[in-house]
């Protein structure tokens, strides 16, 4: 699994093309960990556990999986009730790690949900050629409907969404709006928590 955070400048319209270009680098039978830049995965050895449910997610036909997230407009990518007010209103970094920890099992498994928001999702490259995403231009080009539509294109092609629930991740999604304006200074690193520091 080949970790990417793809990156298109807000306003610029070309979302697809950074999700298409990561695809593309990523190798046949891969898969394209993507992360948006406001997220940080919070569970040890995350890249670990995903990889390992790999080989069983292909044979179980999944082309699609995501994790627990702190702030996400998908309820089913909530954190369990006793955590769901500590994820959604803490900023405080510690408290995630926490849920991170909380939340792990000795054998992670994945369920099959309906959707959920492409902040942290791992995509089957052999699934996005099957959905004809490697090439030509998306349909939907908007900014927020690029993951969205990567998402319907491969569950239509026939391939399940998962979700890896012991797997748990910061995401800085409308903190600015909450707190009524825009902050362009407090950016997290997806990857470690000593990058986060540098």
């Amino acid at each position: 699994m080949t970790a990417m955070i793809p990156y298109a400048a807000y306003g610029t319209d070309d979302l697809a093309g950074a999700y298409q270009k990561c695809l593309r680098m990523v190798e046949p039978g891969d898969w394209l960990c993507n992360l948006d830049h406001d997220v940080m995965v919070c569970t040890k050895d995350w890249h670990r556990r995903i990889e390992g449910l790999l080989p069983e997610a292909r044979k179980s036909g999944f082309g699609l999986i995501t994790c627990s997230i702190s702030r996400t407009a998908n309820p089913k990518q909530y954190v369990p009730e006793g955590w769901r007010d500590v994820a959604r209103s803490s900023d405080d970094m510690d408290d995630h790690f926490a849920i991170g920890r909380a939340l792990v099992v000795d054998t992670p498994v994945i369920e099959e949900v309906d959707s959920g928001m492409p902040c942290f999702l791992v995509i089957s490259r052999d699934a996005a050629k099957d959905a004809g995403l490697l090439d030509g231009e998306w349909e939907s080009a908007a900014f927020y409907g690029s993951g969205a539509f990567l998402k319907s294109r491969i569950k239509a092609a026939g391939y399940k969404f998962g979700i890896v629930r012991s797997v748990y991740a910061y995401h800085r999604y409308n903190v600015e709006k909450d707190r009524g304006g825009m902050t362009h200074d407090a950016y997290y690193n997806s990857l470690s928590k000593e990058m986060l520091q540098q």
